[in-house]
C-alpha cells in the first residue's frame, strides 16, 4: 500500500510538472537561444560518431527540435525527468530514504530547467549516469560476479557517448559506492588502475588532452548565467552515496522522512521564484510568436515586456507595421531605443541576424536579407526559420536555383516537409511567384541597395526608401524613426513625399510629428488640409499643454497623471522617454508650453 500511495505521488508530480512547462514555460522558446544544427542525413550523423560525447550530443540535437511541439516536449521532457528518478531510486534501493534523497539531482536538473538557455544535453547526461550506475550496482550485488571485470567497459561506453566530464562523476560515484558499501571486499585498488587503463586507450584511439578536458569545462561554463549550475547537477550525482549510507548515523530516520520533501519542495519553489524572470519569457515569446507570423500574439506579450531587450523591440515594432498599429500604437510599448528598435545596423551576434533578416526581407532588401541569412547560417548552422527566409528572399529577388539549394538542405532538417513541398513548385516555375501574396510584395517593394551601413540605421532606410516608390515600410521606418530620434527637420523633409506613398488620409503619430514640428518652423512641410485626418488630435495637444503647466506645479504626481493620459502621443515620448539630454528636454518643454 505504502509503495502504490508514493507511485501515486510520483506520477501526479510529473504530470503537474508536464502542464507547468506547457503552459509555465512553453518549451518552443528555448529555440530561440537554443536551435541546433541537425540533418537527417548519414553523413551527418557519421560526423558524431568519431569524438567522445558526440553521440549524446547527436541526440539532443534532434530532441531539441521536438520542442516546435510544446506540448509534446513537455511529456517527454518530464518522461524523461521520470525516467531518471526511477534509475536513481532502484540504483540506491536498498539504502534508507532513497526514495527521496535521489530528487537532489533531479531538483537541480529542474532548476536548470527554469533557465531558456537551458540544453536537454544534460538531462541525457544524468539519464547515462544514472543509467549505468544502476548497471553498476545491479553487478555488484551478484555475489558470484566480480564488477571490476566488467567495470571498465561500462566505463568505456560511458566516456565514449557522453564524454570526459560525464565518465569523471562515473567514476567518483563508483568510488563512493565502494568506500560506503558495507560486507564483502570488493578490490576498490583494481578500479583506479582500470580508470588510467581505460583513459590511456581513448588518448590513443581519439589524441585525448588535458587541453580538451579543460575546453570542455570552459564550453560547460558558459551555457547558462550561473556558470557553475551544470557542475552542482553534477556534482549532486557524487554525494548521492554519501547521503545514502552516511546519513543514518548523524540523523534520526523518523526526522528525515518528515523534512526532507518540504525541503526539496521549498528549494523548488525558491529555485523557481529566484531564478524565473517574466521579463525574458514574454521577451522571448514575442519573438517566438512574431517569427512565426503571429503578430497579434506577438503584441499581446510585447505589452508585458517592461524592460524588452532588442530583439523583443525590433519585432514588436514589426509586428506593429504589420498588423497596421504602429501609427496609433506606437508609445504604448517602450521606445526607449528610438531608431535601433526599428533597425540594426551592425552585424554582431545571432540576436540581431534573425530580426534584421526579416526586416530587410519586407523591405523589399533582399540582397542584405541574403548577407545577414548567410552570415546567420555560417555561425549557427541550419536554422530553419533563418533557410526559410533565405529561400523567400532568393525566390522574390529571382534566383530560383538558390532557393532550390536551400530547399534541398531543409528537406534534410526535422519537421520541415510539408514547407518545402509548398515552395518547391515556386522554385521550378518562376511564374508561381506573383501568386504568392508575401512573395509578390517582397518583389514590389524590391530595391537595388546592396550595402550596409554600419554605423546608421537610419541611413540604411534613407536609401531603402529613395530607391522604390513601392517600399512603403522603409519610407514609414524612415519617418517613425526620425521621429524617434527627435530628428524633426529629417521628419518634415520626408513627409512631403506621402503622396507618392498613396496616402491620403494622415495618421495620428504622423500628425503628432507635424504639430511638433510646427513649434520650431514658420511653414508646414505639407499642405495639411490637402488630407484627411482626426482634428480631436488638435484638441488633444493643447489639452496636454494645458495639463503640462498644471504639472508643474505638483510633478510628482502630475507625471503618472499625465502618462496615463497621454502617454501614447509623441509628445508625451519626447518629454518622458525619448532619449534626448536634459537641456534638449528642456528646450522642448519650453515650447510646447510657450
Amino acid at each position: 500500500m505504502k509503495g502504490t500511495f508514493r507511485g501515486g505521488v510520483l506520477v501526479l508530480f510529473f504530470v503537474l510538472y508536464a502542464v507547468y512547462l506547457w503552459v509555465g514555460i512553453n518549451p518552443a522558446l528555448y529555440l530561440i537561444k537554443g536551435y541546433r544544427e541537425f540533418y537527417t542525413d548519414l553523413w551527418f550523423f557519421r560526423r558524431f560518431t568519431d569524438f567522445p560525447g558526440y553521440p549524446v550530443e547527436y541526440l539532443a540535437r534532434l530532441l531539441t527540435h521536438c520542442y516546435a511541439f510544446p506540448f509534446v516536449a513537455s511529456i517527454g521532457t518530464a518522461v524523461l525527468g521520470g525516467a531518471i528518478y526511477l534509475l536513481g531510486f532502484h540504483t540506491f534501493k536498498g539504502s534508507r530514504h532513497a526514495d527521496w534523497i535521489v530528487f537532489l539531482p533531479l531538483a537541480v536538473l529542474l532548476y536548470l530547467h527554469t533557465l531558456y538557455e537551458h540544453r536537454i544535453l544534460f538531462d541525457l547526461h544524468l539519464l547515462s549516469l544514472f543509467f549505468f550506475l544502476c548497471l553498476f550496482v545491479r553487478l555488484l550485488r551478484l555475489l558470484s560476479f566480480r564488477p571490476f571485470v566488467v567495470f571498465p567497459f561500462l566505463l568505456a561506453v560511458l566516456f565514449y557517448l557522453n564524454g570526459i566530464i560525464v565518465a569523471g562523476v562515473f567514476v567518483v560515484s563508483v568510488c563512493l559506492i565502494l568506500i560506503f558499501r558495507k560486507g564483502k571486499s570488493v578490490c576498490w585498488f583494481v578500479y583506479p588502475l582500470e580508470c588510467v587503463a581505460v583513459g590511456f586507450v581513448f588518448h590513443l584511439l581519439f589524441d585525448l588532452s588535458v587541453p580538451d578536458l579543460h575546453q570542455e569545462f570552459v564550453d560547460i561554463s558558459r551555457i547558462y548565467p550561473f556558470r557553475y549550475g551544470p557542475f552542482v547537477l553534477y556534482l549532486s550525482v557524487c554525494i548521492l552515496p554519501v547521503c545514502l549510507h552516511g546519513f543514518d548515523s548523524y540523523v534520526p530516520q523518523e526526522n528525515v522522512r518528515r523534512l526532507l520533501l518540504p525541503a526539496v519542495l521549498i528549494i523548488l519553489a525558491g529555485w523557481r521564484l529566484l531564478t524565473f524572470d517574466a521579463d525574458e519569457r514574454n521577451g522571448l515569446a514575442v519573438q517566438h510568436y512574431a517569427i512565426n507570423g503571429q503578430w497579434e500574439k506577438a503584441l499581446e506579450y510585447a505589452a508585458k515586456c517592461e524592460y524588452p531587450d532588442k530583439d523583443a523591440v525590433l519585432l514588436t515594432n514589426e509586428a506593429l507595421y504589420h498588423t497596421g498599429k504602429i501609427y496609433d500604437n506606437l508609445f504604448l510599448y517602450n521606445q526607449s531605443m528610438g531608431s535601433k528598435g526599428l533597425l540594426s545596423a551592425e552585424i554582431s551576434n545571432y540576436s540581431e541576424i534573425v530580426p534584421n533578416q526579416d526586416i530587410f526581407l519586407h523591405l523589399g532588401a533582399l540582397s542584405l536579407s541574403i548577407i545577414w541569412g548567410t552570415e546567420a547560417t555560417n555561425v549557427y548552422g541550419a536554422n530553419p526559420y533563418v533557410l526559410k527566409n533565405l529561400v523567400k528572399a532568393y525566390l522574390a529577388g529571382g534566383y530560383p536555383a538558390e532557393a532550390k539549394k536551400i530547399l534541398n538542405l531543409l528537406s534534410h532538417t526535422p519537421f520541415q516537409q510539408e514547407w518545402v513541398r509548398r515552395y518547391q513548385p515556386l522554385a521550378g516555375d518562376t511564374l508561381l511567384i506573383d501568386q504568392d501574396k508575401e512573395l509578390s510584395a517582397c518583389r514590389q517593394a524590391q530595391t537595388p541597395v546592396a550595402v550596409v551601413s554600419r554605423q546608421s540605421a537610419m541611413m540604411n532606410l534613407y536609401l531603402l526608401s529613395q530607391e522604390n516608390a513601392l517600399n512603403k515600410m522603409a519610407y514609414d521606418y524612415l519617418l517613425i524613426g526620425s521621429l524617434l530620434d527627435n530628428e524633426i527637420d529629417n521628419f518634415a523633409s520626408s513627409l512631403v513625399r506621402l503622396k507618392e506613398y498613396g496616402y491620403t488620409s494622415l495618421p495620428k503619430l504622423y500628425l503628432e510629428g507635424l504639430i511638433y514640428h510646427s513649434l520650431y518652423a514658420d511653414r508646414a512641410p505639407i499642405r495639411i488640409r490637402e488630407f484627411t485626418f482626426d482634428e480631436s488630435i488638435l484638441y488633444r495637444f493643447d489639452s496636454f499643454r494645458k495639463d503640462l503647466l498644471l504639472a508643474q506645479q505638483n510633478p510628482g504626481q502630475m507625471q503618472e497623471w499625465l502618462e496615463n493620459k497621454y502617454r501614447d502621443t509623441y509628445w508625451y515620448y519626447i518629454l518622458f522617454r525619448s532619449q534626448l539630454g536634459e537641456e534638449e528636454r528642456k528646450e522642448a518643454f519650453l515650447r510646447i508650453i510657450q
